[in-house]
């Protein structure tokens, strides 16, 4: 399946909401799916 992962968590970073956002995304990634994920880059405000 192809999944869009949209978050306004700047990846990568410490930060709980990030690291969980990128979790999920390994965990769906092994399970096969095709992912994308979209995050604001690191100059760019939230």
């Amino acid at each position: 399946m192809k999944i869009a992962v949209i978050t306004n968590s700047r990846i990568p970073s410490l930060t709980a909401n990030s690291i969980q956002a990128m979790k999920v995304c390994d965990a769906l990634a092994q399970l096969g799916h095709d992912l994308r994920v979209f995050a604001p880059a690191e100059t760019q405000p939230i």
